[in-house]
């Protein structure tokens, strides 16, 4: 177990990790990613709460876990959970959660319902497919289109003092440490 002293956002931490597939309990604020919804009670029951199934934003599960299903969406038991692992490495993803509304929502939740509903891909987060990338232990940590600019800038400045430097060609620059 790690332990940091003050709170963490859980985009920051995934640089730190070394995984096909990030399970993560809870996660009810988290919008950037899809989920799997494992309900408790049937959906009936969670109709006559306050907030209802809505606090459980359906709209960006992928499917269900367990006895208990929602209309529309994919159900899974532990009898076939080899099915739910397929479906989850083919249609799982992870956007930069940056919020920065280059690919046209409002926000990355909002990207997220539209990747769920089959109408928009991973691919189209601005963010994720820059003319710059960034990795932090093989994980692509996004760049929303202002800042991939000023860096691929600043990079570029900086290297066309450099003897060999032809412009135009990929660069590629690895730091450790």
């Amino acid at each position: 177990m790690i332990h940091w002293g003050h709170p963490c956002f859980l985009r920051d931490l995934v640089p730190l990790l070394d995984a096909d597939i990030l399970l993560v309990e809870g996660g009810k604020t988290i919008g950037w990613l899809p989920r799997i919804l494992c309900l408790r009670t049937t959906p009936e029951l969670l109709t006559a709460l306050p907030e209802g199934c809505k606090a459980l934003r359906p709209e960006l599960a992928l499917a269900t876990y367990g006895d208990n299903k929602l209309p529309g969406l994919p159900s899974f038991t532990a009898e076939d959970l080899d099915a739910l692992v397929d479906l989850i490495l083919e249609k799982g993803f992870l956007l930069p959660a940056l919020d920065c509304g280059a690919c046209g929502e409002a926000d990355c939740t909002a990207m997220t319902q539209r990747i769920v509903a089959g109408e928009k891909t991973p691919g189209d987060c601005v963010a994720a497919r820059g003319n710059i990338e960034a990795t932090v232990n093989g994980q692509s940590v996004g760049l929303n289109p202002f800042t991939a600019q000023m860096l691929s800038g600043g990079i570029k400045g900086m290297l066309g003092a450099l003897k060999g430097m032809v412009p135009g060609g990929e660069v590629i620059i690895r730091m450790k440490g």
